[in-house]
């Protein structure tokens, strides 16, 4: 698999990428709990590559099965970080999978991966503001 990064011209703004109410929530908890923030995107960031890589692996051996579920699980993860644009980008490929029962292909592995990049490095953008 590629690097996990994302061009800066490919950067999103935090406000077309994520969900303003889960933000505050964020802002809200870490006052309570310094760090938090951080562990937050520390733990979405090695879920989600540890999932990329399960879903190639499963894409690789043709485990349908299996990719519908990284993905499902995927959509719930970016869902609970609150990364709006992934989500839906999961949401959609999940629903294609569904209707047309088939294997993920490289371009879609790469557009998830770079999905990914964006949203972490626009969350780490609004962590360091």
């Amino acid at each position: 698999m590629k690097d996990w990064t994302a061009s800066p011209v490919a950067v999103a703004s935090v406000a077309e990428s994520f969900d303003p109410d889960r933000l505050a929530d964020l802002v809200s908890i870490e006052r309570e709990r310094p760090g938090f923030k951080a562990l937050v995107l520390d733990r979405f960031e090695s879920h989600f590559r540890a999932s990329l890589e399960h879903l190639y692996q499963a894409a690789l051996v043709q485990d349908r099965e299996q990719t519908e579920r990284i993905v499902h699980r995927l959509q719930g993860s970016a869902a609970s970080f609150g990364a709006t644009r992934l989500t839906a980008l999961l949401r959609d490929l999940q629903a294609q999978l569904k209707d047309e029962p088939r294997f993920l292909v490289q371009e879609e592995m790469n557009r998830l991966r770079n999905a990914g990049a964006i949203a972490v490095a626009c969350y780490s953008q609004w962590l360091n503001q």
